[in-house]
């Protein structure tokens, strides 16, 4: 971590995400929804501004396709378990 990367309570890294800190706890301790790396210190926890600025950047898009669209990617992947676009979509509802 670089010295000069400010650490940010649960409250402020949800303000800067336009979310409620609930909101961010919940997907902290599931494992699902909002996923930022995460510092504990004592019983505190903590998030970089940068993972904040990253997270925001990675979820940028300029229609609604595109977020439909990476989708599509993970499923054809050879990595991922998942090599249909069909098993993804139907995994989705």
């Amino acid at each position: 971590m670089e010295i000069l990367d400010k650490l940010l309570t649960t409250e402020q890294a949800a303000k800067q995400l336009h979310i409620s800190p609930r909101t961010l706890n919940n997907a902290r301790s599931t494992g699902t929804g909002i996923i930022i790396p995460y510092h504990k210190i004592g019983s505190r926890v903590f998030y970089k501004q940068s993972d904040i600025e990253a997270y925001i950047e990675n979820n940028t898009f300029t229609h609604t396709g595109e977020a439909r669209g990476l989708l599509d990617t993970i499923g054809s992947t050879e990595n991922n378990s998942l090599t249909h676009t069909v098993e993804v979509k139907g995994l989705l509802g």
